[in-house]
């Protein structure tokens, strides 16, 4: 007799090990339910104690739930790259997305290193511990934002910011549409936008390009400036003076190459 109640104790033990759910499991089902935007299946993984401590902040159990409706406003979506297990702490590489990396097609997405806390079956705490690749997505999603912005400041010319604010993904959607030529020049123009600065270039100190052909000319003697036209030809730019056009090469994105009188380097200043 005591040999069946053993037996059935140690079936019973084997049963329940069999039906709880791993670290790797709870983690992928609670991501699903956070990108649905899902409160009541999302809670169901945290622990009533529950931290999220972020970059800038720590929320509560309530305080994280709430905020999913923040989440699903913006579109925020992550996707699971890899999960490594340690018992009782896991480390969980993450793909964020949005709906400006979606719809503005940036890529490489952000990847974040998040730490995740697991005790009896529930998440108790997750951590943000760094973004793995936030240079080169930072430089890809701050050229996109550049075009984004120059595309709706000369087709939306009076638009205001409460407006584009709440309309952002109508605004969002219509540059996703451009055709490729249409992005390519977008792009082209909304590079060249800002101040260029020369320091040994003895007639001009700055060039300061405002649009798509308007660019202003300061001189290096008296720091006059006056606006004027110019030409984008392919990697060649064209200035149109009172004296004779001034020509420059594009080298890379900050850098413009001068040749006779505009001869010298001209450095984009917020490089």
């Amino acid at each position: 007799m005591k040999t069946i109640t053993q037996l059935f104790i140690l079936l019973t033990l084997l049963f329940i090990i069999s039906c709880s759910k791993s670290n790797d499991q709870i983690i992928r089902e609670f991501i699903n339910h956070c990108n649905s935007y899902d409160k009541v299946n999302s809670s169901k993984y945290i622990s009533e104690n529950f931290k999220y401590i972020g970059i800038n902040d720590t929320l509560n159990y309530q305080e994280f739930i709430d905020r999913f409706d923040t989440l699903s406003m913006r579109e925020d979506k992550c996707y699971i790259n890899s999960i490594q297990d340690f018992d009782t702490i896991a480390i969980v590489d993450l793909n964020l997305a949005d709906m400006f990396d979606s719809l503005l097609q940036v890529e490489p997405k952000l990847i974040q290193r998040r730490t995740m806390t697991i005790k009896a079956g529930k998440i108790t705490s997750i951590q943000i511990d760094s973004s793995l690749n936030l240079n080169s997505y930072s430089q890809v999603f701050d050229v996109k934002k550049t075009a984004f912005l120059y595309f709706i400041e000369n087709k939306h010319k009076q638009l205001d910011q409460v407006t584009f604010i709440n309309n952002m993904k109508y605004y969002l959607s219509e540059f996703y549409n451009l055709s490729k030529v249409e992005k390519d020049d977008i792009f082209k123009y909304s590079s060249l936008i800002g101040t260029y600065v020369s320091n040994d270039n003895k007639y001009y100190k700055k060039l300061i390009f405002k649009g798509k052909t308007t660019v202003v000319v300061v001189d290096a003697i008296f720091g006059y400036s006056y606006p004027t036209s110019y030409v984008l030809d392919e990697n060649f730019i064209r200035i149109s003076t009172d004296q004779s056009d001034l020509l420059l090469e594009i080298v890379d994105n900050k850098t413009l190459v001068g040749e006779g009188f505009a001869s010298g380097k001209f450095i984009k200043s917020n490089y």
